[in-house]
């Protein structure tokens, strides 16, 4: 109650102080105008599934990729009611962790890598927004501060990193862990070491999908009558996207509002909140219009499986579907394959 009386008291004062102008989101034509800006936001909320279904494979847990994608989906509808986006990362690992018990390690690492690699790739557009600025020969303050907070972030991230890949430095980390869980963890991180390639890859699409994420920005700037330049969506983007994630109200809502309204006022787009609160309702028009073909889509994989292996040993009907499937309808994973 307390998370969702913070996200209705920022949002009324943004609404108050006019930093967010209903009237603004009410002027947008719904007609083809929106298209861009919903293929970016779907492009973005698609390709970190895919992400995560590479993560899974590094690992040695392979999944049906419409199955991650519905797992995903549970996942960002989760975020909508729970604090902060990365609530849905919560609902993911539990839903991961059901098919892969004897693999608990490695499959939450997926999650946390997932996030991680989402993150990463974010900060390091915005640094790059440095060298923009460099090249331009228009270094402002505001801009400045910005990209130098998300470099600060980036380096964080970057040397966290690299000690976990690293053997010595990995094992002074996991050190500090319970002994149980230490070789777990350490065989995880091996893996991704050993995939370091596909790992690459994971990153790559990263890049993509945060890419998308930040043009999105602009997109709505554009359907605002907004001058929203390339250089402020990557620089502000990623700092925009990380409150969003941050656990104190109701999926970021409100939250990532206020920041992104002072981080664009900064950079001279007076109609920040709008920008975020227009990209916050095309994700979730998305998310919801597309939760029950997604869910339905992968349930019909899944039982189209389960009658073709049943027509094969001779048993037609509901009962190996049953058994495979488990008394809560999810597909079960045989304990030596997830182990």
């Amino acid at each position: 109650m307390v998370k969702i009386f913070l996200s209705g008291t920022l949002l009324g004062w943004l609404i108050v102080s006019g930093r967010l102008q209903l009237d603004r989101l009410a002027a947008v034509p719904l007609n083809w105008q929106l298209l861009p800006l919903l293929l970016l936001v779907m492009g973005s909320m698609l390709l970190p599934a895919v992400r995560w279904w590479w993560l899974l494979k590094i690992q040695g847990l392979p999944e049906p990729l419409t199955k991650i994608i519905r797992l995903t989906w549970i996942g960002y509808l989760t975020a909508l009611v729970l604090p902060g986006a990365a609530s849905g990362d919560l609902a993911k690992g539990i839903l991961i962790l059901r098919h892969h018990h004897q693999a608990r390690a490695r499959a939450l690492s997926t999650v946390l890598a997932d996030r991680f690699l989402g993150l990463h790739s974010l900060l390091c557009l915005g640094s790059f927004s440095l060298l923009w600025t460099a090249v331009k020969g228009e270094p402002q303050s505001a801009i400045i501060a910005i990209i130098l907070a998300n470099t600060v972030l980036l380096a964080g991230m970057t040397m966290g990193l690299i000690a976990l890949l690293e053997k010595r430095s990995r094992s002074l980390l996991l050190w500090m862990m319970p002994i149980r869980w230490r070789s777990a963890w350490d065989e995880s991180f091996v893996l991704y070491r050993a995939g370091m390639p596909q790992l690459l890859g994971c990153f790559g699409l990263s890049c993509i999908s945060s890419t998308m994420t930040v043009a999105s920005f602009s997109a709505a700037a554009i359907l605002l009558g907004q001058d929203l330049t390339w250089q402020a969506a990557f620089a502000a983007g990623p700092l925009i996207v990380i409150a969003n994630c941050l656990p104190f109200t109701p999926g970021g809502i409100g939250l990532a509002e206020a920041v992104s309204s002072e981080l664009f006022a900064q950079l001279g787009s007076g109609a920040g909140a709008e920008i975020m609160a227009l990209t916050r309702l095309c994700g979730v028009l998305l998310t919801v219009l597309t939760a029950l073909p997604v869910v339905a889509i992968a349930t019909s994989r899944q039982e189209k499986v389960v009658s073709r292996t049943n027509n094969l040993i001779g048993m037609p009907g509901r009962p190996l579907l049953r058994f495979v499937m488990g008394p809560g309808g999810e597909m079960e994973q045989d304990d030596e394959a997830s182990g």
